[in-house]
Parts: C-alpha cells; structure tokens; sequence
C-alpha cells in the first residue's frame, strides 16, 4: 500500500510522497535529526509509543491517506464510467 503524507510544524505544510520525504522536511526545518523513519512507522501502526513531546498537536503533526493502486483507479474509472 501506498500513502500521501501531509505534514505540519507550526504554520508550516506539506505534503510528502513517502516516509523518507517526511523525514527529510522535518529533520531540515529542525535543522538538526528530529526523526527516523521507524519513529514515522510506529507512529501509525503503535501510536500508543510514539514520542508524545515530539508528536504532539502544536509542534508535529503527520497524517497519511492510502493512495488507490492502478486496479482500484481502473475499476472506480470503470464504475463512474457505467453510472452515466
């Protein structure tokens, strides 16, 4: 599966297309290691662990959305496609 990442640090957004990038932008705007990517991971899958100083509302923000697969594009394209 696939996600869009959508980033915000104070009044600063973004969005990323993987892990790596969301990385890459916060560690930049920090301008010194903040995050690793298994720091983005677990956010999602054990939220429960994640670093609650770092990841809290007023200072990161991360959220994802799934980005459909070629399959699921073709068969909602195929579906609007037969409703009109």
């Amino acid at each position: 599966m696939r996600f869009t990442y959508y980033l915000t640090m104070g009044d600063f957004k973004c969005e990323c297309a993987d892990v790596d990038g969301v990385v890459k932008t916060v560690n930049g705007k920090a301008g010194f290691p903040v995050v690793t990517d298994a720091m983005i991971y677990s956010l999602f899958t054990r939220p429960h662990r994640a670093n609650k100083r770092i990841f809290k509302p007023d200072y990161i923000q991360i959220q994802r959305q799934r980005v459909p697969t070629k399959a699921e594009r073709h068969a909602l394209a195929t579906c609007q496609g037969e409703s009109t």
